[in-house]
């Protein structure tokens, strides 16, 4: 219902939401920014075992991905993983990838 919730059960979908910070030194034009969300048994959350991408020369999972325009000045950027399975309660954690670098993690936890 549009309601932030820690508790799993009521939960629809996970919002992932991050700012890349204004750069005028970084290339401009279009990107695109890759989120890996891991549960707590950390596996990655994934729609698809053909989503992957390029890191550290592997390929490794990702749960989202977005492509977005940088024009240098500070984007914001959200994101939604529906919820269709049935996930577990504990520490869920994020981290979000753009031009083949880590640029930010978080996690949060989920009650029952």
């Amino acid at each position: 219902n549009g309601k932030s919730t820690e508790k799993i059960k009521r939960a629809k979908e996970i919002k992932v939401s991050f700012r890349i910070a204004k750069n005028i030194t970084s290339s401009t034009g279009e990107k695109v920014a890759y989120v890996r969300i891991l549960d707590p048994s950390m596996d990655v959350l994934k729609k698809n075992d053909s989503n992957l991408f390029e890191y550290e020369d592997k390929s490794i999972s990702y749960s989202m991905k977005k492509d977005f325009e940088f024009t240098g000045e500070e984007t914001r950027i959200d994101m939604y993983w529906k919820i269709e399975e049935t996930l577990q309660q504990g520490e869920y954690k994020v981290y979000i990838f753009v031009d083949g670098n880590m640029i930010g993690s978080s996690s949060v936890n989920f009650e029952k």
